[in-house]
């Protein structure tokens, strides 16, 4: 399908492997140019082959490790201008109150917490500078499930949902969106499987994954009726990030797609 996104320029953080990859190889399938990042070169390389095998468009990858303060800003600039930001690098770990320690809860929230804050910073510079771009930030559902066994993940998803409502709300009058999905973590590693929906075909991401979306709630499409989210994860994805897509104003609110 052609989602009209050819010739725009992409960066995925944590791309080289699971929903980052498969989130890459989507955009490569709709012509973008893709740029990857993620702490091991090895992987990043394997990954960009594999998008390269398939498609052929620029790929670039960069070794970036983003619990680091100014890495982000630094992969920002090596990118140069970038039309869409997907933010997805980070892994919290499961632990209750009491099992998970400090350093653990504060080396997750790194890179997962204050990687996608630094990066969408770093980014939206640019994009307020150009007046257009898009930002999505890929959210695990546990932010409105309230785990007792995921405390960190719980509290780091929720505050990731925070801010993309609270900077989406205001982003638009600069032309850039900030939205977020969910996609279920797979059950096997999706760069070890190229063969899996998700990686064939680019509006298969829901597919391999039970996906969600924060979107706009109380945006109207354009002729000032409510737009629903439609039903495909990964077309989701592309969709929020055209420059003519139809939502107008308002803060973003999670639904299930």
């Amino acid at each position: 399908m052609d989602l009209k996104l050819a010739g725009r320029t992409v960066l995925v953080t944590g791309g080289s492997k699971g929903i980052g990859f498969a989130c890459a190889m989507a955009f490569a399938a709709e012509g973008c140019a893709v740029h990857i990042a993620s702490r091991s070169k090895d992987a990043l390389e394997a990954a960009r082959e594999k998008i390269r095998a398939r498609h052929n468009v620029p790929v670039e990858f960069h070794v970036a490790d983003l619990s680091k303060g100014d890495t982000a800003r630094s992969l920002v600039d090596a990118v140069g201008q970038a039309d869409i930001l997907v933010n997805n690098a980070g892994a919290i770990p499961r632990g209750d109150i009491l099992s998970l320690t400090e350093p653990k809860w504060r080396e997750a929230w790194e890179l997962k917490v204050f990687g996608y804050i630094n990066t969408t910073r770093a980014m939206m510079e640019k994009m307020y500078a150009r007046k257009k771009g898009a930002v999505v930030n890929i959210i695990g559902l546990a932010g409105e499930s309230f785990n007792y066994d995921y405390v960190a993940g719980t509290m780091g998803n929720a505050g990731l949902m925070a801010f993309t409502r609270a900077v989406g709300s205001k982003s638009v009058d600069h032309g850039v969106r900030v939205v977020a999905i969910d996609a279920h973590r797979p059950h096997a590693d999706l760069a070890a499987r190229p063969g899996a929906a998700a990686v064939r075909r680019p509006r298969a991401l829901a597919r391999a994954h039970q996906a969600h979306a924060v979107r706009p709630s109380g945006r109207t499409r354009r002729g000032g009726r409510p737009r629903g989210v439609p039903g495909v994860g990964s077309r989701v994805l592309h969709q929020r990030c055209r420059g003519d897509a139809g939502w107008r104003t308002g803060g973003p609110a999670l639904r299930r797609i």
